[in-house]
């Protein structure tokens, strides 16, 4: 009987074995494929992160941060590190878990006898590695999240506040672009300005202010070839002094070799293919100073401005647009209308160039803001109004003074402002003066940013252009004041007496020259 209920026995033992072993087996095939399925997320995870990361890394890794540059290095570094050591738990998970489920029928077989013990051993591991991995993973997209927003910080400082208005993507590009456009186009400009304007043979150098071409403007920026720049001078020599234009092309995506400066404007070697310096017909008529004018009224006249309007807005125009390429230059500093002049040759048809000096002109009577974007938006009020305008001394905030009947007195920005407006019919260029006087960005500061032209283009350059057009497309209004006056314009061109002439002084009215109060 024993030897028949021994083998039963045994037979129903090994059942029992089987039975009581297979919930086992099943959870722990369940839990393989779990893990499986879990490294198999973690895997993809962290690969978006470091898609993430890399697309990052290949759009700031060229732009200089600054002095966050230290802190932003460190924490790359420590991203770095995430990254391997994420790498290396994966796959020696990986490696862990295959070993699990690989082997023979009979070490299977095996595993049954300690199913209980190694099934929960196999799930605390899996347990641990899970909370392991959740953390590092957080860390690292926070690590990353935390790196991103300390360059756009940067950025976004850099660029003075401006909205990209959605161009996030292509950002960090327009940057290293804009910097590089910059940075050569001001090593350029100083080396012709120290170069050039201390030769003892030559005064008056003046930065060339023609109103642009559409596809040469500041707006182009990236997509100009060729930038030429125009200086004009007087050289003395054994015929006398004579007028020059120094024209340089500036060839952005080309390196420059150095110029030799003061042969090129003496004329002891040839010029560069980029550079040419030809002299100016005798024939041409240079008017005083606008802020000179200014003083004295000579815009007084409604019907004189016919003339004025056009010259006018191309001069604004003009302006703008050398002064944003040229903005962190000693050719543009200290601008106001004491530098301003326009010229013109023998005929009236001829085109009128707009010219500043920068280095001669007599600042006397103007007060000139530490800060380039006041002193343009001031220049802009005064070339609209036609009045003189100066900030108070010692202030570069909007504490303004206006001259009136050659006497300095207080005015208001809101009232000066209200000026412009109703002067210019334009609310557009109203909004440019306002905010050149009061914005209080980083762009009021000493240091410059080349990044600080995308929002000038927007807030400063951009209204101009669009006012400019208009302004040129309606010549109407003039004409119509003139027909219902019974004037000739022919006899009110502003340019006649504004013009300087040899051995005499200018004919304008000078401050002074107004008649006594009582006699009006």
């Amino acid at each position: 009987m024993a030897t028949v209920l021994g083998p039963i026995g045994f037979s129903w033992a090994a059942i029992g074995v089987v039975l009581n072993t297979a919930p086992a087996i099943k959870k722990a095939t369940g839990n393989y494929r779990e893990r499986q399925q879990q490294i198999h997320v973690y895997k993809i995870r962290v690969a978006s992160y470091k898609a993430k990361y890399g697309e990052w890394q290949a759009q700031f890794a060229r732009i200089d941060l600054g002095q966050e540059q230290v802190g932003i290095n460190a924490a790359r570094n420590s991203i770095n590190n995430l990254f391997k050591d994420l790498d290396k738990k994966l796959a020696n998970l990986g490696r862990e878990t295959s070993r699990e489920a690989a082997g023979s029928t009979r070490a299977k077989w095996k595993q049954i006898k300690r199913n209980a013990v190694e099934v929960g051993r196999g799930m605390g591991y899996a347990v641990f590695n899970k909370q392991e991995l959740e953390e590092k993973i957080a860390s690292l997209e926070k690590a990353i999240d935390s790196v991103e927003a300390r360059a756009k910080s940067v950025l976004k400082q850099r660029r003075a506040g401006h909205d990209t208005k959605g161009r996030t993507e292509d950002e960090p590009r327009r940057v290293l672009a804009v910097r590089k456009f910059l940075t050569n186009l001001k090593s350029l400009a100083d080396d012709l300005y120290y170069k050039c304007t201390d030769e003892a043979t030559t005064r008056k150098w003046a930065l060339g202010l023609r109103s642009p071409d559409e596809l040469k403007s500041i707006k182009r920026w990236n997509g100009i070839a060729e930038l030429d720049i125009d200086l004009l001078f007087f050289k003395s020599g054994g015929q006398g002094e004579r007028e020059f234009c120094l024209r340089v092309s500036h060839l952005p995506e080309e390196a420059q070799p150095p110029i030799p400066w003061r042969d090129v404007i003496l004329g002891h070697s040839g010029s560069p293919p980029n550079v040419t310096c030809t002299e100016r017909s005798l024939k041409l008529r240079r008017t005083a100073c606008l802020g000179k004018l200014f003083q004295g009224g000579h815009f007084d006249s409604l019907v004189v401005e016919k003339t004025w309007k056009e010259d006018r807005a191309r001069l604004i125009h003009g302006l703008t647009n050398w002064v944003l390429f040229l903005w962190d230059t000693e050719w543009t500093a200290e601008l106001c209308c004491y530098g301003l002049q326009l010229e013109r040759g023998a005929v009236d048809q001829d085109p009128v160039e707009q010219m500043f000096t920068s280095k001669t002109h007599n600042g006397s009577d103007c007060n000139h803001a530490s800060s380039r974007l006041r002193n343009l938006g001031l220049v802009i009020a005064e070339l609209v109004l036609a009045t003189p305008l100066r900030f108070k001394k010692g202030s570069d905030n909007p504490n303004l003074e206006q001259m009136v009947r050659g006497r300095w007195s207080s005015i208001s920005l809101r009232r000066i402002l209200e000026d412009v407006s109703t002067k210019s019919t334009s609310t557009s260029l109203c909004d440019v003066v306002e905010f050149c006087l009061t914005d209080d960005s980083e762009l009021v500061g000493d240091k410059f940013e080349p990044e600080f032209l995308f929002k000038c283009i927007d807030e400063v350059y951009e209204p101009i252009r669009k006012w400019y057009q208009t302004e040129l497309a309606d010549p109407t209004w003039y004409e119509s004041l003139a027909r219902r006056l019974g004037l000739d314009l022919s006899n009110y061109g502003w340019l006649e007496l504004a013009f300087e002439h040899p051995q005499t002084e200018p004919r304008y009215i000078m401050p002074g020259s107004w008649p006594a109060e009582d006699e009006e």
